[in-house]
């Protein structure tokens, strides 16, 4: 099991790119609401069990009480989880990881059982499933109802690209024409820099397949994605505009009937 993980090396997710040090965290006490976790993540938070493990167990405590579904707290949960599992991975816990790892998969289960659109649950089970088990096609499979209960959220998108980054080679043509769909929607969104650092380490073939997507795209958006993939040396043959700042531009100025920003 930890030999696996360690060879995965998938990139944090969800709450791993939250768990940043906070100059001044709260006492368990002071987190006490759905809103108050979140926020508290949101803010850079650390993800630490210390703090975050007695926050949980009241979500996990209320959550489960009488046959009723509860939809609130949903979401807080499973990001607290998220991060919980998280903090072992990246400290190297090895006594505390499988436990977290099963933690999280159960509580992305039950939120689901109550609340299937919750989309942050579906990711979390498919990173977790596939840490825990290893079957990339399972995995995948409960990726894909993301597709279906968020099909053009940005942060879903956000999530969703990191992961398929990862498991990449081993996507059906079908999901990484899915995969280059969301990375192009997020250079839209004026979040080039996120995707080149999703994609600076892949293959040429594949760059050059997101620039011609990116060439689709406004000629602003073009540039932004332009100037972070030069910094990160990813390919830009395809874009459809000049690669230095004196020949782009004259082009706009020479194509302004084609400008689509």
């Amino acid at each position: 099991m930890i030999g696996f993980l360690l060879r995965v090396g998938i990139v944090a997710f969800v709450a791993s790119a939250l768990a940043v040090a906070s100059s001044v965290l709260p006492v368990a006490r002071d987190i006490d609401s759905d809103r108050d976790i979140l926020t508290y993540l949101s803010g850079g938070g650390a993800a630490r069990p210390d703090i975050l493990r007695p926050a949980l167990d009241r979500l996990r405590a209320r959550n489960t009480e009488g046959a009723a579904c509860r939809l609130d707290g949903g979401a807080a949960a499973v990001a607290v989880s998220a991060g919980i599992a998280e903090h072992h991975l990246a400290a190297a816990n090895h006594g505390a990881v499988d436990a977290a790892i099963a933690d999280a998969i159960a509580i992305a289960k039950d939120t689901l059982r109550c609340d299937p659109l919750e989309a942050s649950a579906w990711i979390s089970l498919a990173r977790f499933e596939l840490l825990s088990s290893g079957d990339t096609d399972r995995s995948l499979e409960l990726l894909r109802f993301t597709y279906k209960v968020a099909p053009r959220e940005g942060w879903v998108r956000s999530l969703r690209a990191a992961f398929l980054m990862d498991v990449r080679k081993l996507l059906t043509p079908e999901d990484e024409d899915r995969l280059l769909a969301d990375l192009t929607s997020l250079v839209e969104g004026e979040a080039s820099a996120a995707v080149v650092s999703l994609v600076k380490n892949a293959d040429r073939t594949f760059q050059r397949r997101l620039g011609q997507r990116v060439a689709r795209l406004p000629f602003v958006r073009q540039r932004q994605y332009q100037l972070e993939a030069i910094r990160n040396l990813v390919d830009v043959s395809e874009l459809s505009i000049p690669a230095s700042s004196h020949d782009y531009f004259r082009f706009e100025r020479r194509a302004p009937a084609l400008r689509r920003d």
